[in-house]
């Protein structure tokens, strides 16, 4: 009887342990209140497996102002999806227009004939954790290297055209840099991305991300 105890709590204490590692392993586990999150399939209009990239971002709607504020982007690849410098930047130029296209789905809308309009604040990453996990490459919000490009947009709802309209103000490097780590360089000195094979699994602690600052748009 008492082997039969030892076995059920043996059991219940791996359920509770494999729990909470899936629980961590949650990518909006990053975004704490007031901020929510959102997470979605991103077209990236690359060729596959490359095609497509799962996306997880914080925002805050600010009750009191018309401000918006997107961070701590987590964007995940497919499996065996080999990126280039030029592929990720076009990803997060992608993704920055989404995100323009969207506001309204995230924080609903504001009519461009009653001002102001809104503020809205994206934080592209240039340095957190890239991570291997059996042939699927990730870039990860790390807390210790939290540089970004900033960029500043007045937005509102055209209801004539039934679209958006935005307009960036600036667009600037933020954020602590000190703790990033330059990826290796080609004899040209430009930046190469390490490669994420099948049965692979590692973590490169708030590496650079070689991105362009700023966005195209």
């Amino acid at each position: 009887m008492k082997k039969i105890y030892f076995v059920l709590l043996l059991t219940i204490l791996t359920l509770f342990t494999s729990s909470k590692e899936a629980k961590g392993q949650d990518p909006c586990d990053v975004c704490q209140p007031p901020t929510a999150c959102f997470t979605f399939q991103l077209y990236t209009g690359l060729q596959p497996p490359c095609d497509i990239v799962n996306v997880t971002f914080c925002y805050h709607c600010n009750a009191t102002a018309p401000i918006v504020e997107i961070n701590k982007i987590i964007i995940e690849f497919q499996p065996n999806c080999q990126t280039s410098i030029t592929d990720l930047n076009t990803i997060f130029n992608t993704l920055n227009d989404w995100i323009l296209n969207h506001i309204q789905d995230l924080c609903g809308l504001g009519d461009c004939n009653q001002p102001p309009p809104k503020e809205v604040y994206i934080y592209l990453p240039m340095c957190g954790d890239i991570v291997c996990n059996n042939g699927r490459l990730s870039f990860r919000t790390n807390e210790n290297c939290q540089l970004t490009c900033k960029s500043l947009y007045l937005w509102c709802w055209d209801f004539e055209r039934n679209e958006p309209r935005f307009q960036r103000v600036w667009s600037i490097p933020y954020g602590d840099g000190s703790n990033c780590i330059s990826l290796p360089r080609d004899q040209n000195g430009d930046p190469i991305l390490p490669t994420c094979s099948n049965n692979q699994n590692w973590i490169l602690e708030c590496s650079e991300y070689p991105l362009t600052c700023p966005p195209v748009r």
